[in-house]
């Protein structure tokens, strides 16, 4: 890649499929296994249907840990696991439920950005959580373990704690839903795990007996082997095949973003499924160009600069890039911007959302509003 783009998951879009809004399915399964001589394995399928996966690592500096981050080439980041044994993934839940007021300041975009980089354990990852509000968690879950053991799924309306040798998570709450849950990967997970302690040969048998195909299929599968430092990469539930990290070793070679493709050798089955997720895409913004309107110089003027999402303190930037408008949302990723009559923008980000420009009594623009998640919020020049 000729630029990094460290892109973490934002307090507004947390999340795989939770970004999609009304998307039709959910899924991703993770979990936390413990062997027979103190061994700690994670787990983690993503299920999705974009192309470009990415792995970016971000080398230790200073007091920060270094990690290694699994995610999209255009930004969205959807896990992770540091060098002192933490991981964490990402879930998302079909459902919404609101979660209770705490009273707490939004989070910050760069919230999970900031767990990984300055925690050790669950515990800490937890406390750092508890310090600001995640309203996400509407219709997501995150899933935390480390090299202790320690694993915890957090969620709307509490977190759930593990309570023997190992903790699994679909895409369902646990503290809400009737017992026997009703979800087949949560129950062949348990199933498989519950056959004996955790092993690096179990953990991928059950990780296999799991994933996904067809619409929305396992893009990759990352057991993490939390007491050596190691990550046993899979590419398209082809299991056959496995590349090797160890952590401390690849953070050495300084930060960099690396396609996962490029760690295997061809697929068919990938390649096809590549060929067909990008047509997609490129449906997608064609359609979204249709009924696009001109605008001149000097209004594209008023609208270029710096704006600020009020509550979360997060910068959005509109520019001019190769000819075309294009909104930077940190911590999210870029997206072209295509204008449409009555100031309104629509752009494409995993699907298609819109902005709506906010005009004062002189025809300025003071900022806009826009929809990312379910959630709507609103940008305001500094």
């Amino acid at each position: 890649m000729g630029s990094i783009r460290i892109a973490l998951l934002s307090a507004a879009v947390a999340g795989l499929a939770l970004l999609i809004p009304g998307a039709k399915a959910v899924a991703c399964s993770v979990l936390l296994a413990k062997g027979a001589n103190g061994e700690v394995f994670g787990g983690n399928n993503e299920d999705f249907n974009q192309p470009d996966t990415v792995a970016t690592f971000l080398p230790a500096q200073g007091a920060k840990h270094g990690v290694v981050f699994f995610g999209f080439e255009h930004g969205w980041q959807q896990g992770a696991v540091n060098d002192r044994g933490l991981f964490f993934d990402a879930l998302a839940l079909e459902d919404k439920a609101s979660a209770p007021p705490s009273g707490k300041p939004m989070c910050k975009p760069t919230i999970l950005e900031r767990v990984m980089r300055e925690s050790s354990t669950v515990k800490d990852a937890l406390s750092l959580l508890s310090e600001c509000s995640l309203p996400f968690l509407g219709n997501a879950q995150f899933f935390f373990g480390d090299r202790t053991g320690d694993a915890a799924i957090v969620e709307s309306g509490g977190v759930v704690r593990i309570a023997g040798p190992f903790l699994v998570a679909t895409n369902f709450r646990q503290l809400s839903a009737t017992k026997p849950f009703d979800d087949a990967r949560f129950e062949i997970a348990r199933q498989s795990l519950a056959k004996g302690p955790a092993t690096l040969d179990r953990m991928r048998a059950t990780m296999a007996a799991i994933h996904k195909e067809g619409e929305y299929p396992t893009l990759y599968t990352n057991i993490y082997d939390l007491t050596r430092g190691r990550i046993y990469l899979y590419q398209f539930h082809e299991y056959e095949h496995v590349a090797v990290l160890d952590i401390e070793a690849e953070l050495k070679k300084g930060q960099r973003a690396v396609p996962l493709r490029t760690l295997f050798s061809r697929s068919y089955a990938v390649e096809a499924f590549d060929r067909s997720a990008t047509a997609r895409i490129e449906g997608l913004q064609k359609k979204l160009d249709e009924g696009a309107i001109t605008l001149g110089p000097a209004e594209i003027a008023r609208i270029l600069g710096r704006y600020i999402v009020k509550g979360i303190d997060c910068s959005i930037n509109i520019a001019r890039t190769d000819g075309k408008l294009t909104m930077t949302i940190e911590g999210v990723g870029k997206a072209v911007l295509v204008p449409k009559p009555s100031d309104r923008f629509d752009f494409l980000m995993i699907n298609p959302n819109h902005l709506v420009l906010r005009r004062d009594a002189k025809g300025e623009v003071t900022g806009f509003r826009f929809m990312l998640s379910d959630i709507e919020f609103v940008a305001e020049r500094p």
